[in-house]
Formats: structure tokens, C-alpha cells, sequence
């Protein structure tokens, strides 16, 4: 033993580190962090872009540097590691022959193999010389501190007030999530420093744990709890290994100083959460315990993860060799999750990257990715069983435990679309590959490596090149997408729609077709042209193509651009697809009812609404539709069935109880509801004795409040017969319930007037009428003119036909030859003479 302690590190040959390579490694780390928004919706956008474009440049750089020796382009492929992942591209690739979205695929292929790309690279620069990665860890502990220092800045604005809840908590990165992520994959590099530097750089290290675990649990991250728990158990059982086989004190002290560390860190959480968060947070802000035990509870509506992972598991069964097509799983998942709910609140990623590589690419796709994490980690436990080199462990440590960091993120979240996170990856990976080389690889293979004919290694160069600048390209027009989506979404959030629908149009690229929360763009543009009332234009977009068979969305669309065509028939027929997608979405089916009422198939429409309440009991909307639509129709009988439903289902619904009653077949129902088709059509004098008889349903049925426009309508109609005496009665009721009922007091104030002369009387109620609920205030202010008048009070008369004037469009002629009269009468000239062309303009108009 005393031997492999000893050994010396072999890197620390005379050779001078080259700084362009560790620039290149470094920019790796940091790619993703530096590169800003730039106004995109969806920051993952540029941040993919730079990485891409950052490998154009180190592929070409490697392409001349290495241009008389092509060899370390093909060490990726000599490793098991490498195989697999390259497999995995090959698989992915393959699954372009299930896809549903081929541009959705570009995109998601893209990316991967821009995480690809950056892997190779990596391994390529890291073999020629492993003392990068020392240098590369600095860099990175360093980010860990700064990180962490961001949260605990942002932690303290959180504890003031100044941020709303913890979720708010980014420290520059694109959301909690990623931060969280981000810090704990990074804790690795902290333990390598730990574990094996000395002085200083150990102390760094110690503090970098103490800092990224505190600020991960101010993160109330539940996955990276679990993985806290389970990556310290797997780093002090390598320390204890190490003291069994070293026999050194100095490990025993590193065990104590973790074990410190992570208690000093969950006192300082505790302290600060307990003593100083405020009282009303809740959920991420729960205790540790409390965080911990809800990580496999699912969210109600059939939208926790479990549910997900279950129809991921059913999809993977259905298609085991191909998948359902790379980046498709969002598009084929509403198959299943369609029929489950009744909003628009998409899962568009699977929260579990075994699952979704495997979903999307098959079986053996799934398969190659896993086994990318099982060669890694099992290179570092043959070097430890074998007892190899303690360089060899020193080395192999940092991918182990990178690595298995990296999996707590790929298990519960979707780090393969998040570029801060891949290039943690790619960096992992990358690192693991070019050691299995270094450590696995006989001197004299390595040699007949090098010398072996670079002849087929041109073309394979050639086709990277090809294929990165490709991907390049296409992760260009997603940001360029993106930069658009930032636009519509400013625009509508800030109401300055300017952008017409053919402007977007023509701006939007055509890869990708759908926008970040994987809705299909043309359903966006095709929203603006219905808003815009071009409906021919929606109905020839969306006709066009559907790269999301299974939204409902395009159908809606295409559904309401035929309605408002006047071709019932195809909106019927684009409206029964979307029902049938999305069969617990009410809005679908009332649309589907309404349309075969207006095609005068009224059985038909009541069935469709009957069949939906079969299944979706709790839906207060689709009673109160329903017996709406079936009163419409004629048929009481099914409606007042439909509202005892909703009774039994609702029974302290107010609203529901009143309509309840108002649908009854109850005699007294009967009359009120025969007293207001009277009174609608003219028939006050029949109207009268309904409204009497229906004067017990009123009562029972909540009196004013339930139905407010009983009386005014009652007292109308024996004023329209000049049952003067009657009519105040009613209105007089309703003053009582509504002392500011605009009708009422205006009937009043007609009564007072035209009836009764008592002009005080009129003025007095026309007045209440300004202070009155939706006031018609040119018609109050002519007839206080009137009532004026008659008084002979010309100023008062005056004022309020002016007022009358100034609140509407319309010329009265009565007002106008009025004012005419009592400004002449007052010998004010210029005003008898302004009214007085006025009246002549109206005559010849007239004529």
C-alpha cells in the first residue's frame, strides 16, 4: 500500500500546459452561464447556439492543430464509454424514421449532438494533457462559490420582502431548478479538491461543500436532497475505503471534516429558515423532512409525474425499436394525457431523461444512454477492486462522482435540454472518456493507434464538421424563433399588439414549428388572423399541415374561422375532432352543441351535452349550459332534470339552486317564465296575471337578487296599459331592494312627469337617476330640461339640455329648437344664433 501512496502524480511532466486548451475547457464550463438572454423567450435558446458555435470554432482549431495526426479524433471510439454514446446518436438519428414533427426533431437532435460535439472536444484535449482537469476544477469550485454567494444574496432580498418566494431564487441562471442543478453537479469538483489537493486548495475545497450544500437547501430542490443523502453515502464509503487500504489518519480527519461540513450547513438552513423566512411561505420553503417526503406525491388533475412516468412507460411498450421519434414525446404524450384534462397545463418534458431517451430513441436507445453512467461509474470501481494507481483514482473520482451527481438531475428533470447543465455533462463525459484511454490503453497501443493510416479518419472528420455546423444552423433559426415568441409574448402581455399576423408570418423560420411550450406556431398566427377577422387566411394556414396531431388547438381554430364564415358545417366537423381529443374541455362541447342547434339537429345537441355530464359531474358550467340550451329548444322537461342533477351535485350552490327552481315544471315556474315571453313580445295586458301567479316563485326563488329585472318588467307592463296606480307599486318594491335601480326611478320619474305633473316629484327621481347604476345620462339630463321648462326655470332648462347635448353623438332636434327658443328668450344673441343654424342644418338634412 505504502507503494501507491507514494506514487507520484505523472503529470506534472517538464511539458508546458498548453493555455489555449485550458481556455477552450474552461469556456466549456462557463459557455452556457455567460451567454446572456438577448431577448429570447426561452434562455435556453442562445445559451444552445453559443455552445454550438463554440464547437464550429474548437472543431476547426483541433482540424489545423492536429492536421498531421488525425488519430485522437477516433480515441472516442475506443473506449466503451464513447461506443455507447455514439450508439445512442446512431439510435436517436434512427428514431427520425417514427417522428410525428421532423422539424421538432432537428431541433432536439441538435442539441444533442451539440453535447456530442462538446464531449468529443473534451476528450480530445483532456487526453492530450489530464492536468487540465485540475485547472478546469478551480475554475469551476470557483463558480460553485460564486453561485452559492448569489443565493444567499438573493435568500436575504427573499427574507426582506423584495423577492416574493423562494421560486424566485435565479442567481442568474434561467429558473430555481437549473440554479439548483447547477449547484449540485458541480459539488463533485469541490470533493476532488478536497480529497486530493493540500493547504489552501483544500480549505477551498471545504468551503465550496459548506457553501453550494447550504445554498442548495435554501434551493428546497427535493431531488438534490435525496441526491445530497446518497452522494454523501457513496463519498464517505470511499473515504472509509481509502483508510482501510492507506492506513492514513489524514482520511480519518477528511471524513470528519465532510461530515462537519454538512452538519454546519443544515444548522445554518434551519437557523435562517426557522427564524427568519417569513410565516406566510410555505411549500418550498417546508422543512428538509418535509421536502424529502413529498417527492414521489403526485399533483391532483392526473398532473404529477408519476402519472407521466406511467403513459411514458405504456408509449414505450407500444413502439420498443424506434421510439416515438426524438423531441416527440410532447407531442405524442397528449394521446394519453388529452382524456384526462380539462385544461391546456402540458407536461412538455418527461421530468426523467432515462425515461424520454428511451420513449423517444427505443428500447436499445435507453439503454445505450444508460450504460454511458454505468461504464463511467464502473471504471472507477475496477480502479479501486483492482487497486490501480492512486493517479488512476484520483483521476477517475471526479467523472464517478460527476456523474452520479448529474443522474439525480436526469432522474427527476430534464437537464438534456438544459445547456447549463450539458456542458457540466459534456465535461463529465468527456473527462471519463479520455481517462478509460489514459489508464486502459497499453503504451505500445497507443503508439500503433497513433501511427495507424488516418484515411478513413478524413471523411468521419469531414461528416463532424458537416454535422456540427448543421445543427449550428438549425439551433440558429430555434433562437431566431425564440427572439419572435419574445416579441408576440411582449406585445400581448403589454397590450401593443402592432405585429400583424402576415408580418409574423413571414418572420417566423420553419424550423422550428412549434414555440417553447410546444404549441404549434401556426396555431398562434392563426389565433392573430381570427382576431383580426381574416378568417379564409386561418382557414388556408391551418389546413395547410398539423405538427401536432393530438393539441386540438388547430381544430378549435379552424372550427371558429368556419362559424364565423357562416360554414356551420365544417366548424361542426373541425369542432367534433377537437371534442374527441380533448373530450373533458366543456368549451369544446358547448361549441359542438351550439353548432348542431344552428344545423337544426337539436336531439343531437342535447346528446352531446348529456354524454359529456355522464362523465364530468363536477362541471358547473356544462349544467347551466345544458338546461340553457334544452330550454331553448323546447324541451323543459330535460332541462329541469339537468339542473336536479346539478342540485344534487351542488347542493349550496345558490346560483345552481336558483336556476333549479327557475327550470321547474312547477305551475308557478310555468307563469313566470310565460310572463316574460309575453312581455318580450308585446303582451303586457296577458303578461300581468303570469307575473301575479309567478309572484310565489320569485319569493322562493331568492327574491331581487336572484332575479332583479322581475319587478321592473311587472311594473312596465301595467304602465304600458296605464295602470299608472300598479306600476309605482312595482317600482316602488324595487327602489326598496335597489334605492340606485336606474329603470326604476326613471319610470318613476315618467310617471311623475307625464302622468301625474308633479314636476318636483320628476325632478327629484331624475336626479337620483345621475347617482343611479349605469346611468344614460344624456336622456336624464333632457328630461330634467323638460321638467325645467315647464317650471318656467329657463337657466336650469338651459343647463341640462346642454348636458344632454354634450353626452351624445346625435342631434335632437326637440333639444336644439328648445335652446333656440330660451336663448332668444334671454336676448343672448350669439347663442339664438348658434341654435338657430344649428336647427336649419338638421331641416335640410331632412329634406
Amino acid at each position: 500500500m505504502s507503494k501507491i501512496q507514494n506514487r507520484k502524480d505523472n503529470t506534472s511532466n517538464s511539458n508546458p500546459l498548453n493555455l489555449i486548451h485550458l481556455a477552450i475547457l474552461v469556456l466549456y464550463g462557463l459557455i452556457a452561464v455567460i451567454t446572456p438572454n438577448i431577448k429570447s423567450f426561452d434562455s435556453n435558446g442562445p445559451k444552445f447556439l453559443s455552445f454550438a458555435i463554440l464547437n464550429v470554432i474548437v472543431w476547426i482549431y483541433l482540424c489545423y492543430k492536429e492536421r498531421k495526426d488525425f488519430s485522437i479524433f477516433k480515441n472516442i471510439f475506443k473506449s466503451k464509454i464513447g461506443l455507447s454514446y455514439s450508439l445512442l446518436l446512431i439510435l436517436t438519428a434512427f428514431s427520425f424514421l417514427q417522428t410525428i414533427n421532423l422539424a421538432e426533431s432537428i431541433i432536439a437532435f441538435s442539441k444533442i449532438v451539440t453535447t456530442f460535439s462538446a464531449t468529443w472536444i473534451i476528450s480530445i484535449l483532456v487526453l492530450k494533457d489530464k492536468r487540465l482537469i485540475k485547472y478546469v476544477a478551480y475554475i469551476l469550485v470557483g463558480l460553485l462559490i460564486f453561485d452559492s454567494i448569489r443565493v444567499f444574496h438573493e435568500t436575504f432580498l427573499f427574507i426582506k420582502g423584495d423577492l416574493k418566494n423562494i421560486g424566485a431564487i435565479k442567481a442568474g441562471y434561467a429558473n430555481k431548478n437549473i440554479l439548483a442543478a447547477s449547484l449540485f453537479i458541480k459539488i463533485p469538483f469541490a470533493l476532488w479538491l478536497f480529497t486530493y489537493e493540500k493547504k489552501q486548495l483544500k480549505i477551498i475545497g471545504l468551503l465550496a461543500i459548506i457553501l453550494g450544500v447550504t445554498s442548495i437547501f435554501f434551493m428546497s430542490a427535493r431531488a438534490f436532497y435525496l441526491g445530497l443523502i446518497l452522494i454523501s453515502i457513496g463519498y464517505i464509503s470511499f473515504l472509509i475505503y481509502r483508510f482501510i487500504n492507506l492506513k492514513s489518519k489524514a482520511i480519518l480527519k477528511d471524513i470528519t471534516y465532510y461530515s462537519a461540513s454538512l452538519l454546519i450547513s443544515f444548522i445554518i438552513f434551519t437557523t435562517v429558515q426557522s427564524n427568519f423566512y417569513p410565516k406566510s411561505e410555505s411549500g418550498n420553503s417546508s422543512s428538509f423532512t418535509g421536502r424529502i417526503s413529498t417527492i414521489g406525491e403526485t399533483v391532483s388533475n392526473n398532473q404529477g409525474r408519476l402519472n407521466y412516468w406511467k403513459w411514458t412507460a405504456e408509449l414505450i411498450k407500444e413502439h420498443p425499436l424506434t421510439g416515438v421519434g426524438v423531441g416527440n414525446w410532447k407531442l405524442k404524450i397528449l394521446e394519453k394525457e388529452n382524456p384526462t384534462k380539462m385544461d391546456f397545463l402540458f407536461f412538455f418534458k418527461v421530468h426523467n431523461d432515462f425515461l424520454e431517451t428511451t420513449v423517444e430513441t427505443g428500447i436499445i436507445g435507453g439503454l445505450s444512454y444508460f450504460l454511458i453512467f454505468v461504464f463511467i461509474i464502473l471504471l472507477f470501481f475496477q480502479a479501486l477492486l483492482r487497486k490501480k494507481s492512486d493517479e488512476s483514482i484520483k483521476y477517475l473520482f471526479l467523472p464517478a462522482f460527476g456523474i452520479l451527481a448529474y443522474s439525480f438531475d436526469a432522474f427527476f428533470n430534464f437537464p438534456h435540454d438544459r445547456s447549463e447543465i450539458q456542458t457540466l455533462f459534456a465535461i463529465y463525459v468527456g473527462i471519463a472518456i479520455a481517462l478509460t484511454i489514459e489508464f486502459s490503453v497499453k503504451k505500445e497501443e497507443k503508439q500503433i493507434l497513433k501511427n495507424s493510416s488516418n484515411t478513413y479518419l478524413i471523411p468521419l472528420i469531414t461528416i463532424g464538421l458537416f454535422l456540427i455546423s448543421s445543427t449550428t444552423y438549425a439551433l440558429f433559426l430555434n433562437y431566431k424563433s425564440l427572439r419572435i415568441q419574445y416579441q408576440a409574448q411582449y406585445e400581448k402581455v403589454n397590450k401593443k399588439e402592432t405585429t400583424t399576423a402576415d408580418e409574423y408570418l413571414n418572420a417566423f423560420p420553419k424550423i422550428p414549428n412549434l414555440d417553447a411550450k410546444s404549441d404549434p406556431i401556426d396555431n398562434f398566427i392563426a389565433w392573430k388572423y381570427n382576431k383580426e377577422g381574416q378568417f379564409n387566411k386561418t382557414v388556408k394556414l391551418l389546413t395547410s399541415s398539423n405538427p401536432s396531431p393530438f393539441n386540438s388547438r388547430r381544430e378549435f381554430y379552424l372550427s371558429y374561422a368556419y362559424s364565423k364564415l357562416n360554414n356551420i358545417d365544417s366548424a361542426l366537423y373541425y369542432i367534433t375532432i377537437a371534442q374527441k381529443l380533448k373530450p373533458k374541455y366543456f368549451h369544446y362541447t358547448r361549441n359542438m352543441a351550439v353548432f348542431l342547434k344552428e344545423l337544426n339537429r337539436g336531439d343531437e345537441s342535447i346528446e352531446v351535452i348529456e354524454n359529456y355530464l355522464k362523465n364530468n359531474k363536477q362541471v358547473k358550467d356544462a349544467y347551466e349550459f345544458g338546461a340553457a340550451i334544452c330550454n331553448e329548444l323546447g324541451n323543459k322537461e330535460k332541462a329541469s332534470q339537468i339542473m336536479d342533477s346539478a342540485n344534487f351535485y351542488f347542493p349550496n350552490d345558490k346560483k345552481i339552486e336558483n336556476l333549479k327552481n327557475q327550470y321547474s315544471l312547477e305551475p308557478t315556474v310555468v307563469n313566470y317564465q310565460n310572463a316574460l315571453k309575453l312581455f318580450n313580445s308585446g303582451k303586457y295586458k296577458e303578461a300581468i296575471p303570469n307575473f301575479i301567479f309567478a309572484e310565489t316563485f320569485y319569493k322562493k326563488s331568492g327574491g331581487f337578487k336572484s332575479f332583479p329585472k322581475f319587478l321592473n318588467f311587472w311594473g312596465r307592463s301595467h304602465l304600458e296599459i296605464n295602470e299608472i296606480e300598479e306600476a309605482k307599486i312595482a317600482f316602488n318594491r324595487v327602489i326598496i331592494e335597489d334605492p340606485k335601480n336606474y329603470y326604476a326611478l326613471m319610470n318613476l320619474g315618467n310617471i311623475a312627469f307625464h302622468n301625474e305633473k308633479n314636476y318636483s316629484d320628476a325632478v327629484a327621481y331624475f336626479s337620483k337617476c345621475l347617482e343611479s347604476n349605469n346611468p344614460e345620462l344624456y336622456l336624464i339630463y333632457k328630461n330634467l330640461g323638460s321638467c325645467y321648462l315647464v317650471q318656467n326655470n329657463i337657466d336650469k332648462a338651459i343647463e341640462n339640455y346642454e348636458n344632454a347635448l354634450k353626452n351624445t353623438s346625435t342631434k335632437d332636434k326637440d333639444i336644439i329648437g328648445n335652446l333656440y327658443l330660451l336663448w332668444k328668450s334671454k336676448g343672448e344673441k350669439s347663442k339664438t344664433a348658434y341654435y338657430k343654424a344649428e336647427l336649419e342644418k338638421l331641416k335640410k338634412k331632412k329634406h
